[in-house]
Order: structure tokens, then sequence, then C-alpha cells
């Protein structure tokens, strides 16, 4: 596994449950709406099978009938295993991008008792993130769940707003992120933009400078001398902190860092299944956070709810999970170096901005002071679930560094060991 509107909050895809948007390295500009997946689709091995079996022995036996083929086939499946053929067929559909066919296969399969093995229901999470829709996106976790196949997503409750105790080093780090939270955005930015502005306006004099000067480049290397010189002493001498300033500003502008994106979004991946929250591939987007707990509120009124949308219904469990998911991007980036370069540290303020007064008190947020508390007690839980977990977190950063996908991540969660 950069911010957007859905990044607003908390959803760019492969939510990108697409941070959770194909997945070329994921950008702010993938979750603009809650159906852009965030991960690179890897192909997988198709398997082909073709309804004219007698047609593939012809070849190799063109004497033997029809009926022949037709019943030694019958012979061999029926020696196969239930829950071999069906986790075949479960899985060929699902290559074949078909998922309607595919979930009622998997139903069937839950109905008989029949297990759901590890390959299927990544296949079956892979289908429905092709699909670029929450609602089949939940459904297809829903069923995963039960028939578990799934045993890791929501397997961390958060803790009790009001009364969790922290350690001082996590109350520490929590008041240095809430303070230093891309303090430096603007000045890095003006500092790194100035930087190439006064070094590109040297080169360019450099060639123009001899037309109106009798061939002199006097200005224009003194300028370049005069620029090159001061950073060079800011950096070993003086250390006033510009050198820093304008190295932050230039990786802001000009640097693509896959490691650090992928760092991000494995936060996102992270805490979104271990919080029981179907946004394994999209980003933060407070809009779109807020429109999905609606469409959910509805559905539980049309009479369509299920164990997983009871908890995404609920405001209380829902927005405090949410919180958590927003910010553990920008803490695991903090994690790196306390610099802000691709996640988005205000996507909570703007979320709790666009909530309604009904859902604010359902959080317990009626003031300002309310309200910092909330912000403050999700770092906290970000940090306690990043750090309980972190050589998971690595081990999903380097995973899509490789490019895998959605199921693959799920994958890896559910065969790790999680820390609660």
């Amino acid at each position: 596994m950069a911010s957007c509107e859905f990044m607003e909050l908390g959803f760019a895809p492969p939510f990108s449950l697409p941070m959770l948007q194909s997945r070329t390295p994921i950008n702010s500009t993938c979750i603009q709406k809650i159906s852009a997946p965030r991960y690179r689709q890897q192909t997988r091995p198709v398997l082909h099978m073709s309804d004219d079996f007698s047609s593939i022995l012809s070849n190799t036996a063109p004497s033997v009938s029809s009926t022949t083929v037709q019943n030694t086939l019958k012979d061999l499946l029926s020696s196969v295993p239930d829950n071999v053929t069906s986790n075949a067929v479960l899985e060929a559909l699902c290559d074949k991008g078909e998922w309607k066919k595919a979930r009622e296969i998997a139903e069937s399969m839950i109905q008989s008792k029949v297990k759901i093995s590890v390959s299927a229901a990544e296949a079956l999470l892979d289908s429905a993130v092709k699909t670029d829709s929450m609602d089949v996106i939940v459904e297809t976790l829903t069923l995963l769940i039960r028939g578990n196949a799934i045993n890791k997503f929501g397997a961390i409750q958060p803790g009790n707003t009001y009364h969790t105790t922290t350690s001082a080093e996590t109350a520490k780090k929590t008041a240095s992120f809430m303070v230093s939270a891309d303090a430096n955005r603007a000045s890095e930015l003006f500092m790194g933009a100035g930087f190439v502005g006064l070094v590109g306006g040297g080169s360019v004099m450099e060639v123009v400078e001899p037309f109106f000067d009798h061939g002199s480049h006097a200005v224009a290397t003194a300028m370049l001398v005069t620029v090159g010189g001061g950073m060079l002493l800011d950096r070993f001498v003086t250390k006033s902190g510009t050198f820093q300033t304008v190295s932050g500003g230039l990786r802001r502008l000009a640097f693509n860092d896959p490691a650090r994106e992928c760092t991000i979004e494995a936060a996102h991946i992270l805490s979104s299944y271990l919080l029981g929250l179907p946004f394994v591939c999209y980003q933060p987007n407070a809009k779109l956070v807020l429109q999905f707990h609606q469409d959910q509120v509805n559905k539980a009124l049309s009479g369509s709810s299920n164990s997983l949308t009871a908890i995404l219904m609920d405001p209380l469990q829902y927005f405090e999970r949410s919180f958590i998911w927003m910010v553990s991007g920008t803490v695991a980036e903090l994690c790196l170096d306390e610099r802000l370069i691709d996640s988005d540290s205000k996507c909570v303020q703007r979320l709790i901005r666009k909530m309604d007064k009904n859902m604010k008190h359902a959080c317990g947020i009626f003031t300002k002071e309310d309200e910092r508390d909330r912000i403050r007690w999700a770092y906290d839980e970000a940090i306690r679930i990043l750090e309980n977990n972190k050589q998971l977190h690595t081990k999903l950063t380097s995973t899509l560094l490789e490019g895998a996908s959605v199921g693959e991540c799920v994958k890896l969660i559910e065969s790790s060991s999680v820390s609660r």
C-alpha cells in the first residue's frame, strides 16, 4: 500500500476495504469515490475447464466413444472429495470474474458445511474488489466469516475512549504527533520551491548571460556558488535547519517513494481488517465514510442487515473504528522520519466536522475539548495496534511492494499471529 477527498478522512485502489485502488503504487488520486480499488491485481493462473471433455481426449484416444469418456470422467470425479471440487470451481469462477456465480457456490458450500479453502477465499475477495463495489466487498467478507474462512477480521476491539490507560511512551508519541503532524509542510514546500527557483534561474542565466555581458558568466556562477555554498555551510557548520527544510521540501516536490506509500497503505489495511472495517482496499475519505454509514443504516431499516452491518450501522462502534483507521497511516509515516508527505493528518477533523449533532453525541463529542480527546485517543489506539503488530506491518509493507493483491494481504494477516 497521498491524500484526497476520501482521504479526507478515511477511504484512493485497491478503504484505495482501494489506502482499502489496481495497485500501482497508490497515490492521492485513487479515492475520489469509494469504488476505486487500490491494489495492483496480479494475474492468477486461470483454470480452463472445457464442457466438451471428449474433444480433450480425441487426439490421444480417437477410438474411445464419448459415452465411455463421460463415464470415465464421472468415475474419476466421484472419487474426488467435495471440498476439492467445490473450491476448484469457486477459484475458476473468480478467475473468470464471475463473482455472482462464485458467491452462489460459496453460499452452497457454507450450507453444506464444506470448508472454503484459503486460496479460494483469496480468489473470492480479489474478485469482489475488482467489482469496485463496497456492497459486494461487505457481502464477500460476510460470506467468508460465516464459512470460517477468515478469523482475524475484527479481532481487535478498541479500548474504552474515556478510561483506556496508555504507557508514558505512547502518550509522549501521541502528543508529539498531534503537535508536529505536518507542521512543517508549508515551510518545507516554500523553501524547496525557492531553492528550485534559484538553481533553475542560475542555470538559465548561465546560458543567456553571455549574450548580454560580453561572454561573461560571472553573475550566474556567483548565484549558483552562493546557493550551493550556503546549503553546505548550513549542513555542516551552522546547522540552523535550513538544509533539512529545503531537502524536506524537495522530497515533497520531486521524489516518488513506493516504500513510504506502501508503509502507509499497509497500516490502513492492517488497522481496517483487524478493527472489522471493510475498507481494506480504500484510503480514508470523510465524505464517503459518512455516506457508507448512512447506506448501512438504510439497509438495516429495510431488513437486509447482517452481523457485519450491525457494527457498521452503530455510530459509536463505526466512527470510533474509523477514527483509528484514518490516523493509522499518519502514525506509520511519522514513525519513519517524523515527516508527513503522503498521508493526511487532517482527515479525522474533517470527518468530525461533517458529522451531524446526533452522530457526534453518540460518539461522546459535545465540545472542542471532546473532539481533541477523541482524536488523541485514536492516535493512542493506532500506535498500540501498529506497535503490537510491528512485524506483521513490516511483512505487509514488503508484500505490497511486490504488488500483492488484497486477497494476498488478507491471506498474510490470517496466517500471522495478531497481538490484541
